[in-house]
C-alpha cells in the first residue's frame, strides 16, 4: 500500500467485511496509509463505511449472492449522504452487477461531495474477495481521466498484497 501511496500520492484504505446489527453487514477499514498531500482523504482503522455509498462497500458486496445482499440492505437504512448516493436496493444492485463485470468499483461523490474514490477485490488464496483495496482523492486530484490510471496502480497493489495471501490467479 505504501508504493501504492507513492505511486499516486494519494490515500490508501484496506477495508473487510464485517456483521452489524442482527442482520446487517458493513465494511470495516483495517489498514491505511495517508498520502502526502496537504488536503488527503482520511479514515479511522476500525470506522466503517456505508455499504451502498462507499467503493469498498460495493466491492466486498459483489461477490455475495445478490438475495443475501438485498437482505443486507433491507437491514440499514441507505442513508443519501449526497445527491449521488444509491439509496435503494435496486440501485445498489445494479452498482454490483456493474462491479462484477468491470472488475473495480468507483465511489463517485457518493459518500461525500468532492471525493472520488476508485476500489478493487483483493483476493484470498482460494480466489475469494478477502478485502477491498482503495485509493481516494479531491475530485479536482482524480478526474474521471485519472481513472483508468488509478485504477492500473491498485489493481497491481492488489495483486501483490493477495499475492502475499497466497492467490496465485
Amino acid at each position: 500500500m505504501r508504493a501504492l501511496v507513492a505511486a499516486l500520492g494519494e490515500s490508501a484504505n484496506l477495508a473487510v467485511l464485517r456483521p452489524h446489527g442482527e442482520a446487517g453487514l458493513e465494511a470495516a477499514y483495517v489498514y491505511q496509509v495517508e498520502g502526502p498531500q496537504l488536503v488527503r482523504m482520511f479514515t479511522r482503522v476500525g470506522a466503517s463505511a456505508p455499504l451502498h455509498a462507499s467503493g469498498v462497500g460495493k466491492v466486498l458486496l459483489a461477490p455475495r449472492d445478490p438475495a443475501e445482499v438485498r437482505a443486507a440492505l433491507s437491514a440499514v437504512t441507505l442513508t443519501p449522504f449526497t445527491p449521488h448516493t444509491l439509496t435503494s436496493p435496486d440501485a445498489v444492485l445494479a452498482a454490483l452487477e456493474r462491479v462484477r463485470e468491470q472488475g473495480f468499483a468507483l465511489d463517485d461523490q457518493e459518500r461525500e461531495l468532492g471525493v472520488r474514490c476508485v476500489a478493487v477485490p483483493v483476493r484470498g488464496a482460494g480466489g475469494e474477495v478477502a478485502a477491498a483495496l482503495s485509493v481516494s482523492a479531491p475530485t479536482s486530484r482524480l478526474t474521471p481521466g485519472d481513472v483508468p490510471r488509478f485504477l492500473a496502480a491498485a489493481q497491481a497493489a492488489a495483486a501483490r498484497i493477495g499475492a502475499r495471501l497466497g492467490w496465485t490467479g
